[in-house]
């Protein structure tokens, strides 16, 4: 039970660090009062474009259709 509570705050200081680098949410700290301001047009819209790069991602592997490598002879 331990571990899974640890696994859980790992993925919640994971993902408030991913947040934070990505401009998802800022914070401040004026007159000792810490405030969290959420960007929610930049989080929807990173979102969104994960979702599409995942899906054309999923589609191109699952179709076969990305190309096999060249070998280094075939170069020459």
């Amino acid at each position: 039970m331990r571990n899974l509570l640890a696994l859980v705050g790992l993925a919640v200081v994971a993902f408030a660090g991913f947040g934070y680098s990505r401009g998802w949410f800022t914070l401040a700290n004026s007159d000792g009062n810490l405030t969290i301001q959420v960007n929610k047009a930049k989080t929807e819209n990173d979102i969104k474009a994960g979702i599409k790069e995942g899906t054309d991602w999923i589609g191109e592997h699952k179709s076969g259709a990305a190309a096999p490598a060249a070998s280094p002879a075939a170069k020459k």
